[in-house]
């Protein structure tokens, strides 16, 4: 099992195989199956050199037994009458997933609070995107934000289980469980960008005193107080995004385009550094589609492989095999919910 710790350098406990961007421009084959390398772990060295031509074999319809682990992940679906999205868990060797919630609005971006008792998700049952929270064993469930214009979304649970920090507009805030206030920690005001998302995907350090987050094509660490600590990934001509922490706080995951033909793919990087975009190992990316909205567990990543309209989930386990969940649902915003109880 992984340590919560934030390292001081790169460690390769919770790390995976995987490739440079370096040789993507050169292969020819899709990557869908599961990956193979010589050495074991995700790691912060590449395991093929620019130029290299990778084959796979035809990916596998399912996983072989014990492949996926026995752990409880939450997405979210199109419901069974295919007009609304829920919000849904499954263990990742499962095919039978439970519903958490119903209803005509779509319920989305799902996030279990530390102790597996209450689900965090978005909704636009009021109109507009609000953050919800659903107590799991009784079904109560209330309204947490009421952000005019932009609305609030994408929900991320604070360690102490008594905060949410989300995404509205140009900007990242925290609401207060107790009290309902709201707290702004930081606002893109730059006019060249003009951009509605600068700051989103954040998610808390386990220290529970800086964010995690994307900033238009840059992957940082921002204090609650707004300031910005650390720069893990600096400017680059490309799209850079959805970043997650591996479990032992060493690597950053995130998804990234870097004008490739193979869309989005998921990148690692040492945290306690900082490098140039578009440069680092390539653990999971795919012909098909975008990978995107990884999510870093003590079992591996899971994440949402889009392509076109369509979503399926995936897991990549931390030997760096790249397998689809047993879940037969196309699922988007998986998360790890391994202290779920249902």
């Amino acid at each position: 099992m992984c340590v919560l710790a934030i390292a001081e350098s790169a460690a390769a406990a919770c790390s995976l195989p995987a490739k440079e961007i370096g040789a993507l421009a050169s292969e020819t084959g899709g990557t869908d199956g599961p990956t193979s390398s010589s050495t074991t772990g995700i790691s912060d060295s590449a395991t093929t050199e620019p130029g290299d031509t990778l084959d796979p074999p035809e990916p596998p319809a399912e996983a072989p037994p014990g492949t996926l682990p026995d752990a409880w992940i939450l997405f979210d679906a199109a419901s069974d009458d295919l007009d609304s999205r829920q919000i849904y868990a499954a263990r990742a060797n499962s095919r039978e997933p439970v519903a958490l919630t119903e209803g005509a609005a779509n319920q989305v971006q799902p996030a279990l609070s530390q102790d597996g008792r209450v689900l965090a998700f978005s909704s636009d049952r009021t109109g507009t995107w609000q953050i919800f929270t659903r107590e799991l064993s009784t079904g109560l469930e209330e309204q947490i934000t009421e952000v005019p214009n932009h609305g609030a979304e994408q929900p991320a649970w604070s360690p102490d289980g008594t905060s949410i920090v989300f995404h509205s507009g140009a900007g990242l805030y925290t609401v207060a469980l107790a009290t309902r206030e709201l707290a702004l920690i930081i606002l893109e005001d730059n006019e060249y960008y003009n951009d509605l998302d600068a700051f989103q995907h954040a998610e808390f350090l386990p220290t529970g005193d800086a964010l995690l987050a994307d900033s238009l094509n840059e992957i940082v660490v921002i204090g609650l107080d707004g300031t910005r600590r650390h720069q893990v990934i600096n400017g680059a001509p490309a799209v850079m995004q959805m970043p997650t922490l591996s479990a032992d706080g060493s690597l950053v995951a995130y998804s990234v385009t870097c004008n490739f033909p193979r869309g989005m793919a998921i990148v690692t990087t040492p945290f306690a550094s900082t490098r140039v975009g578009c440069t680092g190992p390539i653990i999971a990316e795919h012909s098909s589609g975008d990978s995107i909205h990884a999510d870093w567990g003590e079992h591996g990543i899971v994440y949402e492989l889009k392509a076109d309209s369509t979503s399926s989930l995936r897991f990549i386990s931390q030997n760096g095999e790249d397998w689809p969940l047993a879940v037969e649902l196309a699922g988007s915003h998986p998360a790890w919910a391994e202290n779920l109880e249902l």
